[in-house]
């Protein structure tokens, strides 16, 4: 911190000793998280900044390129030559 903001902070730090937080809150809609900070500087102020995260629009969307359906077949056929063989033993 450069010299000039350091004297800035240390008089702040002297005329308003007591800068409290106080917790937080989050709060979910369809659309966004809204996150709340609580703050106050005792005998000057209290301030709430507060920001709003868009949630990501992601739609998910089933492609059937047959791929899934071979390895089902697959897994399927696989299973069936099992217990034939198991009813033959």
């Amino acid at each position: 911190m450069d010299n000039g903001k350091q004297e800035h902070y240390q008089k702040l730090r002297k005329t308003y000793p007591k800068f409290t937080y106080s917790g937080y809150s989050i709060i979910a809609s369809d659309k966004t998280f809204d996150v709340r900070y609580h703050f106050a500087i005792e005998d000057l102020a209290e301030f709430k900044p507060e920001w709003s995260i868009t949630k990501p629009d992601i739609h998910h969307e089933v492609i059937d390129d047959g791929v899934l359906q071979k390895k089902r077949q697959k897994h399927q056929d696989a299973l069936e030559y099992s217990v034939l063989s198991e009813a033959l033993l």
